[in-house]
């Protein structure tokens, strides 16, 4: 039996071998009509008219680089292919992955909300409806932005003639460039194309206008403000005694305005202390009851006294010196003194003392401070079982020398820790208690009696 095309031709690509085989590989899409004839020498010839279907190559469409995704915001974009046979089928392939936050569909939808900023590379790939399955895939990539949006809602108030300084914060690709767009800002203040907000206001009042800012990628968005000049801050004051006693504590520290304000005052309290001792030494100790030398308060509008974020005490160490409280106002002035006191350097000081029994003789330990960072002699004063009493004295000021004028004092202020040891020739239990004095410039202290244990 012979196989010829007697009508029309088979799709470019194809041909019918004399066998009946129509082989090859397509190359041009669309449909063909052909006749087939199959003929032998000794039957009939007979004939037969086909059509065939050639689908257009599966190929996608879509460019490699999608539409930037804005940062938690909605994102829908679609993947495209034609050719093949649909229903197509769209995956990831192995070992990549979109955007934190996106998904791909089956029917090649990429959407979400995206959760990280940054640049993605990703491959999708899509399967046709053919026998066999036709595949191919893409490598894409999607940049998630930030939407640039002006984070600064409103501008504290600023006082006449005193420093203004705010920086304007916006979201966004950096860096931005910031400009006034509508208005004008009060006299003396201008706006860098960094968003600084600075100057020295010279007139009272308030001043509407609208700034913009735009990022590195084009983007602009612009926000409205209204910036209020008041007039400059009347005194500011904190009523402290003239003299504090080491390890004092001042209960409720009260910062107050002279004058009222039609808008809030805020800033920062500071305490500054300077050592006055033999051996200066700062004292760590010497602070606000928050743990720091330095608190916020905020005067309310209308007020005259401010408010901290819990009611502030002021707490003397052990170092002799001054205490200076100043006020830094926001947008305000800086510096400004509102209070001084002094602690005064004192005779030792004792807190504790032990005597304990040692094999050869007994050990007396003494802990105090001396605010003025020296002490110079000890004297010793024995109780013994007879009714008689025995003293020792000597010269403490190379001891005592030696650790104030060690670094390692400095976190301590003037506190110490001093050790005598006694050698005893004899019954040490014929000595019942002592008593200890320190002396230094400022004076003597005795310490209570104390048993030897």
């Amino acid at each position: 039996m012979t196989w010829s095309i007697i009508a029309g031709s088979a799709p470019p690509g194809l041909s019918l071998t004399p066998t009946g085989t129509l082989t090859g590989t397509p190359t041009v899409a669309g449909t063909y009509g052909f006749t087939v004839q199959a003929s032998s020498s000794t039957t009939p010839a007979a004939t037969k008219a086909f059509s065939i279907v050639v689908n257009p190559a599966l190929t996608i469409t879509t460019l490699p680089a999608l539409a930037n995704a804005p940062l938690a915001g909605q994102y829908s974009a679609s993947l495209v292919a034609t050719g093949g046979l649909q229903p197509y089928t769209w995956t990831l392939q192995g070992g990549t992955a979109l955007p934190a936050g996106l998904t791909l569909s089956s029917a090649g939808v990429i959407s979400g909300t995206p959760t990280s900023p940054g640049s993605f590379s990703f491959t999708a790939q899509v399967s046709d409806s053919f026998m066999p399955v036709q595949q191919v895939s893409g490598t894409f990539s999607i940049t998630v932005t930030t939407i640039v949006t002006v984070t600064t809602t409103s501008l504290p108030h600023a006082i006449q003639n005193a420093p203004y300084s705010q920086q304007l914060q916006a979201t966004g690709t950096a860096p931005f460039f910031w400009a006034v767009t509508s208005g004008t800002l009060p006299a003396g203040l201008t706006l860098t194309p960094g968003g600084l907000l600075q100057g020295t206001p010279t007139s009272l009042g308030s001043q509407a206008f609208t700034v913009s800012v735009t990022d590195d990628r084009g983007a602009t968005s612009s926000q409205g403000f209204t910036l209020t000049v008041d007039p400059p801050i009347a005194a500011l004051s904190v009523t402290l005694p003239a003299n504090l006693n080491p390890t004092q504590v001042v209960s409720d520290v009260t910062l107050t305005l002279a004058a009222s304000r039609p808008g809030a005052v805020t800033g920062q309290l500071k305490l500054t202390f300077t050592s006055t001792a033999e051996v200066p030494s700062d004292d760590p100790a010497t602070e606000f009851s928050s743990g720091s030398r330095t608190v916020g308060f905020t005067i309310p509008a209308n007020a005259t006294t401010a408010v901290f974020e819990e009611p502030i005490a002021l707490l003397t160490g052990t170092v002799a010196g001054s205490i200076t409280l100043t006020a830094n106002v926001d947008n305000g002035p800086s510096n400004v003194h509102v209070a001084s006191s002094n602690v005064p350097a004192t005779p030792p000081a004792i807190t504790n003392i032990t005597a304990t029994r040692t094999g050869a003789g007994f050990d007396v330990q003494i802990v105090g401070y001396a605010s003025a960072r020296r002490v110079t002699s000890a004297a010793f004063t024995f109780d013994l079982q007879n009714g008689t009493k025995t003293s020792l004295s000597g010269n403490v000021d190379g001891s005592f020398g030696n650790w104030y004028m060690n670094p390692t004092s400095n976190q301590y202020g003037s506190a110490f820790s001093y050790v005598q040891s006694f050698n005893v020739r004899g019954d040490v239990t014929q000595i019942l208690d002592v008593t200890v004095q320190l002396t230094n410039a400022q004076g003597t202290t005795t310490s209570a009696l104390v048993k030897l244990q």
